[in-house]
């Protein structure tokens, strides 16, 4: 692929997602600053990709990938593991599809993101990132069926603990643990 192709779909994928990509980033190894670092890595890795010849068949799912691959490899260099817990500065950069969200409400869209499984988490972010199930799929290395199942599963666990809230703001005993 030639210098001028490169440049142009790598400038059209930096202008459409570069911000998802960092929020994406943000909210897996909790510091901005490193999110936004490791984003322009994967830009950069992918227009140098590009410029050797290959083909990247879904360019924002391989960014995310990518993204993703070197957080784990940061991780592993600072002997660092993963947190667990969501981190706050994640959460407050993530657009979730309950943008309009109240601060108060915060805490509820934390304790709901930490019920769900590490998978379904991931795929409920890059999902919230405007990824598409085809892309989520790509990146994660499973079918977009499964994301749809993924995402079923969420969306009842989310129904599941907004009818836990409401009971016990009725006074009812709480369904779940």
């Amino acid at each position: 692929m030639g210098r001028e192709d490169a440049e142009r779909i790598v400038t059209e994928l930096f202008t459409s997602s570069y911000s998802a990509a960092v929020r994406y980033a943000a909210f897996r190894c909790g510091s901005l600053d490193l999110a936004e670092d490791l984003a322009q890595e994967a830009f950069a890795a992918l227009y140098a990709r590009l410029r050797e010849g290959h083909s990247v068949r879904e360019p924002r799912a391989w960014v995310m990938r990518t993204v993703y691959n070197k957080i784990c490899r940061t991780w592993r260099r600072t002997q660092r593991q993963p947190e667990q817990a969501i981190p706050r500065l994640a959460l407050e950069a993530l657009p979730l599809p309950t943008d309009g969200l109240a601060d108060r409400d915060r805490p509820k869209l934390e304790a709901f993101l930490t019920r769900l499984s590490p998978r379904e988490r991931e795929v409920v972010l890059l999902r919230a990132q405007g990824l598409r199930y085809r892309e989520i799929a790509s990146q994660l290395g499973i079918s977009s069926n499964s994301v749809g199942t993924l995402l079923l599963r969420a969306m009842r666990k989310m129904r599941a603990a907004r009818a836990e809230s409401i009971l016990r703001s009725a006074g009812e005993p709480a369904l779940l643990p």
